[in-house]
């Protein structure tokens, strides 16, 4: 979910300038929380605002509150702590799967040589679980760039990860590779799969929920849940058929069915 500031509302004034600007640091570019509620991420980017006044206070015993920062040193100086504190931090609200996708991308199309994150930007689920994993590139709205893995093949998810960014924006057959200039305008998603289970009937799926695999042989299909245009079943397994070269007619198939936890 993207949040924008005009989504919360705010105990300060949302009318004060002051404030909105500081806030408007880290919601420029709009960002991604996950984890957290809208209560919770309001009493965090309080709470940083308080952070820069307070460093202050500690030195100077009549600030009491930001207003008082704003009188004393004046509106500028605090905006311009306010704007390097809360960039410093937005990491922190960003999702890490996405941006280690979108560090790898970065990395590999500005200079072809794989990323190395740090410990700090992969959190012990990333180093420890193995999971297949999509990672799905979009342009102005449209398709760029899609490879996954439908069973891990890497160490980790992490790696898993890396690895199919790299071939999401290089290697994606239906597209050319992803040059440099595009990449202020791309959007990542990722897509980490629970394990595959076999299923007797269309019944058993629900587009929003279930993704779906299509096999006949050695030809398998793959197609993600809750997908913009894909509202039915049947339309979900006709694409998967298509995808693995499966008559979309023929209904002696096999199927199964997987969740996903999507990071945007």
């Amino acid at each position: 979910m993207v949040l924008h500031l005009s989504d919360i509302d705010y105990d300060i004034d949302i009318n004060d300038e002051l404030y909105h600007k500081c806030l408007e640091c880290l919601f420029s570019d709009g960002f991604v929380e996950k984890d957290q509620s809208e209560l919770q991420l309001k009493l965090e980017l309080t709470l940083e605002l308080q952070t820069i006044y307070m460093a202050k206070s500690e030195e100077d015993s009549d600030l009491h509150s930001y207003k008082d920062y704003e009188e004393k040193y004046g509106k500028e100086d605090f905006v311009k702590a306010a704007d390097n504190y809360l960039k410093s931090r937005v990491l922190d609200f960003k999702d890490k799967y996405v941006e280690l996708a979108k560090n790898t991308i970065e990395k590999y199309i500005r200079e072809k040589e794989i990323y190395n994150p740090s410990d700090s930007e992969l959190t012990d689920e990333m180093r420890s679980t193995r999971a297949g994993a999509f990672v799905s590139i979009h342009k102005n709205g449209a398709l760029r760039g899609c490879i996954g893995t439908i069973a891990p093949t890497c160490i980790n998810v992490a790696e898993e990860i890396i690895s199919n960014a790299i071939a999401a924006s290089t290697r994606d057959p239906r597209f050319p590779a992803i040059v440099a200039d595009e990449l202020d305008s791309l959007e990542i998603n990722v897509d980490v799969l629970t394990t595959p289970e076999p299923i007797s009937s269309p019944d058993e799926l629900d587009v929003k929920r279930y993704g779906v695999i299509v096999e006949k042989g050695m030809k398998r299909g793959l197609l993600l849940p809750d997908l913009d245009g894909v509202d039915t079943v049947e339309y979900q397994i006709a694409i998967a058929k298509q995808k693995a070269g499966i008559d979309v007619a023929d209904i002696d198939v096999k199927l199964s069915r997987f969740e996903v936890i999507r990071h945007v």
